[in-house]
């Protein structure tokens, strides 16, 4: 529903601008899947979706805030979730190229079997700067991490669709 309502405002930004005698500029779906593998069942699996015209520059932020308490009390709060920042650029009639920074972070469960004896959470995180040139409407995946730590296998995947003008 909230995808749709982006689009439909997306669309009218576009009509609105070609009834000022601009030309209207194309419009364009970014699609990002992000895959786990230690999820065999793809419960894991999380997709984005953010619209973008060329040139500008379109974030998404999803998550919290967590509280960390310093050894004098006070507390200071690190956010976690999920960051994306990306741009896209108009290659040919078919392809485009697109930049982005993705970030997710998150508080790590601390094992059972381990004694923890800090108050303040471990936040493991991942981040990933991509520039890649897709063809529209084709899903691509633009990385793939491997974590040392845990042998996860994180894998990211784009689709960058025009869908206006």
């Amino acid at each position: 529903m909230r995808i749709v309502r982006i689009a439909a405002l997306a669309a009218l930004a576009a009509l609105s601008a070609v009834g000022q005698g601009r030309p209207a500029e194309a419009t364009y779906k970014i699609d990002f899947v992000m895959h786990d593998s230690a999820d065999a069942s793809a419960k894991a699996t999380r997709h984005y979706t953010l619209f973008s015209t060329p040139g500008a520059k379109v974030a998404l932020k999803l998550g919290s805030r967590e509280p960390v308490q310093s050894s004098s009390g006070q507390y200071t709060y690190v956010d976690t979730g999920v960051n994306i920042e990306c741009s896209l650029r108009p290659a040919s009639d078919e392809k485009i190229q697109l930049t982005a920074d993705l970030d997710l972070s998150g508080i790590v469960q601390p094992d059972k079997a381990a004694l923890n004896n800090s108050a303040n959470p471990t936040i493991a995180q991942l981040k990933l700067s991509m520039n890649a040139l897709l063809t529209s409407g084709k899903p691509l995946v633009v990385g793939s991490i491997d974590d040392p730590v845990t042998s996860r296998r994180f894998e990211v995947e784009a689709t960058v669709t025009r869908i206006g003008q």
